[in-house]
């Protein structure tokens, strides 16, 4: 038989180098490669904090009421003495997502959001860090920072966290938009027309849209007066086209807010901030204690503040300057409102100690011992070569032409790529998260709520269902009215700054087992009396001692409930 030989062709390209199929820029470096894995294992924490047993509840009740009646409450629908005190939510919308996402997905839903909300603001951090400073290392300096502001606050789904996300896109886009200026093609219009876009979604979600205002109209009267530094000329400020586009998208951002149910009434209660729903939900006048680790905090970053204007080569934004100074003023009024000011502070300070520290060299030295640096730690441009460099990547001559060593494919190219795909998987899989789809052992029920959350106590009321009122601290109120039986009333909850302050101060009052605190029960008619001996251990030792009217029906090592007694009893 005739032995037919191979093409000549088909024995060259047998022989051909293999080449990647996948593009370059999916190769990432060892420093990225520690970033993501950082910010990996940050996540993972989260996916295991355990659900709070206060805050989450009621506005997860309040967006059950909307669903049910299809409006924005007037009154706190949670809250039994609140009846009659004038009272709306301004984060309707999150209200709305939490009781859909518990409604369909569980407590399981609750702790992805968390995850979602706090990991994505996160990242969002790191990116706008990294944008200031061109530096992986600066980059994780920033996040350090913030984090000892806003360690308290991140471990509740509250509203307030999607307020944050929106908070750190808006720092990313005034940051886009001081880098591409003017409106001069579709790309730049298109990335302003998202700055309103957010601003009125931010407006639904929660309250704290009231600190995106306060920082676009310090960003925009800082782009007035750096013209004006710049300038001396009202006329010639008003000519450039980039300060101009930036002043008046500011204002149709501001304007945004106003999109909705509630209209001009958010910022009637942004007037009255001190007296309003609005300020309520920011828990109220709560002076920042100069003694405190917040209040230390504050000191030494307007220390730092100091030191870079006084050493720093670069000279401030007028807009960075009065958005720090504000929220300064904000946090001292209300110490829960440090994360934001941590925000601002980062994001201006960051950049100018990396300067700062470049021009002395003091931490280039450092880093490269470690094998690193600070100031070349710049992840490879996106655009195209330019001609000269073009022109270095052919060979002999030959336009287009590539030398052999340039089509191998070089050895653990995308090492470290998959060793990232493998880092985020496995922190998947470690995660309670991944437990439907991968299977596993349920969480226990004290892994998934907070150690002290009072199944117990609600659940002893479940087989009582009580008609009257049932007084029980402040932090239970949510839970008990979640979880408790169906109408109960509580006297307080998470939510009771709104209370008039008569009631406050009753509550004060038994809590702290004064005076005649009998009688105040008696005078509200409670039915129940549900104690936390660990920190109101005066009122359960008044409890426990003989009382007339009072019987103890529950105790265990942490509560105890008590029962008015009927007559004849």
């Amino acid at each position: 038989m005739e032995t037919v030989s191979a093409h000549p062709r088909a024995s060259e390209a047998a022989y051909t180098p293999l080449t990647p199929v996948l593009s370059e820029r999916y190769a990432l470096t060892a420093g990225q490669f520690g970033v993501v894995a950082v910010l990996t294992v940050w996540c993972w924490y989260l996916s295991y904090i355990p659900l709070f047993y206060a805050v989450t509840w009621r506005h997860a009740m309040v967006g059950q009421w909307i669903a049910e009646q299809n409006a924005l409450p007037r009154v706190d629908p949670t809250l039994a003495l609140a009846d009659g005190m004038e009272w709306t939510t301004t984060s309707w919308l999150s209200d709305l997502s939490l009781h859909l996402l518990e409604r369909a997905g569980g407590t399981l839903a609750l702790q992805s959001a968390l995850v979602v909300l706090v990991g994505g603001a996160s990242i969002g951090l790191a990116r706008l860090f990294y944008v200031a400073t061109s530096s992986k290392w600066w980059m994780l300096a920033g996040l350090a920072f913030v984090l000892p502001f806003v360690w308290t606050r991140v471990g509740v789904l509250r509203p307030e966290l999607a307020g944050a996300g929106c908070f750190v896109l808006l720092l990313l886009m005034w940051q886009r938009l001081r880098i591409e200026p003017a409106p001069r093609s579709v790309a730049p219009w298109a990335a302003g027309a998202w700055l309103p876009l957010l601003m009125a979604v931010w407006a639904n979600l929660d309250g704290s849209v009231l600190w995106g205002v306060v920082a676009l109209a310090c960003f925009a009267l800082g782009e007035f007066i750096d013209g004006w530094q710049e300038r001396r000329d009202p006329r010639l400020v008003a000519r450039d086209s980039g300060r101009r586009w930036r002043i008046w998208l500011s204002q149709a951002a501001i304007a945004a807010t106003l999109c909705t149910p509630l209209g001009w009434d958010l910022w009637r209660q942004a007037a009255s901030l001190a007296t309003s729903s609005l300020g309520a939900s920011f828990g109220g006048l709560r002076p920042m204690l100069v003694a405190s680790w917040l209040g230390l905090g504050l000191l030494a970053t307007w220390a730092l503040f100091g030191v870079l204007l006084r050493y720093g080569r670069a000279a401030f934004r007028a807009g960075d300057v009065l958005a720090f100074v504000a929220f300064s003023l904000l946090a001292g009024y209300n110490e829960s409102l440090a994360p934001w000011l941590a925000v601002v502070a980062a994001s201006m300070l960051i950049p100018h100690a990396a300067q700062l520290c470049r021009d002395r060299g003091w931490v280039d030295a450092v880093i490269g011992a470690a094998g690193g640096s600070v100031s070349s730690d710049v992840t490879a441009s996106p655009l195209p070569p330019e001609s000269g460099d073009a022109a270095n990547m052919v060979g002999e001559g030959q336009p287009g032409a590539t030398s052999p060593e340039e089509n191998q494919a070089k050895p653990f190219q995308f090492a470290y790529s998959l060793a990232t795909v493998l880092v985020i998987w496995v922190a998947f899989a470690l995660s309670p998260l991944a437990t439907p789809l991968l299977g596993g052992k349920p969480r226990a029920l004290n892994r998934i709520y907070s150690p002290n959350t009072p199944h117990a106590i609600a659940e002893f009321l479940r087989g009582r269902s009580p008609q009257g009122l049932v007084w029980c601290p402040e932090e239970w109120g949510d839970w008990l009215r979640w979880n408790g039986p169906a109408g109960i009333k509580v006297a307080v909850n998470s939510n009771a700054s709104i209370l008039p302050r008569i009631v406050r101060q009753d509550y004060a009052q038994v809590a702290r087992a004064d005076g005649t605190w009998t009688r105040t029960l008696d005078r509200y008619g409670v039915e129940y009396l549900a104690v936390d001996k660990q920190t109101q251990q005066r009122l359960a030792e008044s409890v426990q001692s003989t009382l007339e009217s009072w019987t103890v029906v529950y105790e265990d090592e942490t509560a105890l409930v008590a029962r008015r007694k009927e007559a004849g009893e």
